[in-house]
């Protein structure tokens, strides 16, 4: 199973999120503020997705594997950075909105450019920084004898080292994004339902889009930090055991698996749904319309050209086959 989800992560995120850099970047022209937590978060699940196909290989041999310590270093490293990473940037961009939506005024002395990027810049160095923690931590790759297999980032139990580095995980990036994601959307949709200038249907296609934000968020992320707080916390007071081990184990590892499916919808949930996106898909469709239509004219005449040359062919052909002269014979003899 877990090589199946990982492989198709990759096969839809690949794609989705260069084509939202593509769409990103047009918003950066116009001076679209939320353009850039829209980058970040691009850069970020991009970089996750490419980490992907050497867990595909791992979870494929039934974790053992395969590769390199530094690769498995590497790898952590980029997988783990990079996912808090996506999570501190989908917290930024629910604020941004809730800003722009619910403070419109306000809005405009305090959403910048040049403040969206300070943002950025420091939830790369919050989240950058204590996982190249890990890349120093010789308990990270370790070789478990008694299986003959060699494991990357299983570790079971925890070591106190790795309890308290989840503590700041969980309570220091994920709480606070999950927070601020919630009071935002929450915010918007009452701004929404209170609004005066959108149509009934207007407010249910909204509050539809911003309750589905939160639901993928909150199911792609909540279960895997409740296991892993749950397991850093029996660690730290020594009430770690082997049979509790063994339960959280597999739950552990389906819902890491599960965090993924975040940078493959993230580009459907947060860039393709814009109004932008869909007018720059419109103006795209218009402007090659007329292009289309003369193509296929150019066709259908080449075709009809073509079907004329071969019914001519065909009629002198017939013509030879009964021996009888053809059109230019007759002339020629008369």
């Amino acid at each position: 199973m877990f090589p199946a989800v990982y492989g198709a992560v990759f096969a839809v995120g690949l794609p989705a999120n260069v084509a939202g850099l593509a769409v990103v970047t047009q918003l950066l022209r116009r001076g679209n503020v939320l353009g850039v937590y829209l980058l970040n978060l691009c850069v970020s699940d991009l970089l996750y997705v490419a980490s992907l196909p050497v867990w595909v290989a791992y979870t494929h041999r039934g974790g053992d594997w395969p590769f390199s310590r530094a690769t498995c270093k590497a790898a952590a490293f980029i997988s783990g950075a990079n996912m808090y990473a996506t999570i501190a940037f989908l917290g930024c961009i629910a604020a941004d909105r809730s800003v722009a939506t619910v403070f419109p005024l306000a809005a405009r002395s305090v959403r910048s450019s040049r403040a969206a990027a300070l943002v950025s810049l420091s939830i790369w160095l919050v989240v950058a920084a204590p996982h190249g923690v890990l890349l120093a931590r010789p308990g990270l790759f370790f070789n478990d004898i008694e299986d003959n297999v060699t494991l990357c980032l299983d570790m079971f139990p925890l070591d106190n080292w790795r309890a308290h580095f989840n503590y700041y995980l969980v309570c220091a990036v994920f709480a606070i994004a999950l927070l601020l994601l919630l009071a935002s959307y929450c915010a918007i949709i009452r701004a929404v339902r209170l609004s005066i200038g959108l149509s009934p249907a207007q407010k249910r296609r909204l509050v539809s889009l911003l309750l589905g934000l939160i639901a993928i968020f909150v199911a792609c992320y909540l279960p895997y930090h409740v296991v892993c707080f749950i397991r850093s916390y029996r660690s730290d007071v020594g009430a770690c055991s082997c049979a509790s081990e063994s339960r959280l184990r597999p739950l552990h590892r389906v819902f890491s698996a599960l965090t993924s499916l975040s940078a493959a919808l993230d580009p459907f949930l947060n860039i393709f749904v814009s109004e932008d996106f869909k007018r720059d898909v419109r103006r795209v469709l218009v402007a090659i319309r007329p292009c289309c239509r003369r193509l296929a004219g150019a066709r259908r005449r080449a075709d009809k050209l073509r079907t004329a040359t071969v019914t001519t062919v065909t009629k002198e052909q017939a013509l030879d086959l009964r021996g009888l002269p053809s059109a230019g014979e007759r002339s020629n003899s008369s």
